[in-house]
């Protein structure tokens, strides 16, 4: 069970004052086993501090340089898979996983999407095309320099 910090103080001063680890527990309402737990530490350490020290879990694989590198690659190559991408992953890493670059991209709000196809053209446009390639089909390379 993580405590507070001065609680913590409190549960020591009151081991200090000469008070059982029954009577600490009833008094702040706290399990006999947390209030065994930070006295044998600060016993054994001279801490009062939980033991857990920075984040939890395991580390990240990639670096930020290489989280930039994969985001830039994404940039500028829209379309790229994220297969693609892992090639884009230098450094020591070995070899990422796509579930890894994948994580990475949505983390920096780069999200997967799948382009818009476009509409096919109307009867309509079509023919309005082939009249206007037919208008102009024998026009030279100076009559196309004058179009502004």
């Amino acid at each position: 069970m993580d405590v507070a910090e001065n609680i913590r103080k409190v549960a020591v001063e009151h081991h200090r004052s000469g008070l059982s680890i029954r009577k600490i527990a009833r008094n702040l309402n706290l399990p006999k086993s947390t209030i065994g737990n930070i006295i044998k530490r600060y016993s054994n350490t001279g801490e009062i501090s939980s033991r857990r020290r920075g984040r939890c879990g395991r580390p990240n694989l990639l670096t930020v340089r290489e989280e930039r590198s994969v985001c830039r690659a994404s940039t500028m190559n829209p379309q790229a898979t994220a297969r693609e991408l892992q090639a884009c992953v230098g450094g020591n890493v070995v070899r990422v996983s796509i579930d890894t670059i994948k994580r990475t991209l949505r983390k920096h709000g780069k999200l997967a999407y799948r382009p818009m196809k476009s509409p096919f053209l109307t009867p309509h446009q079509k023919a309005v095309r082939v009249q206007w390639c037919r208008q102009y089909q024998h026009w030279t390379a100076e009559n196309w320099r004058k179009v502004s």
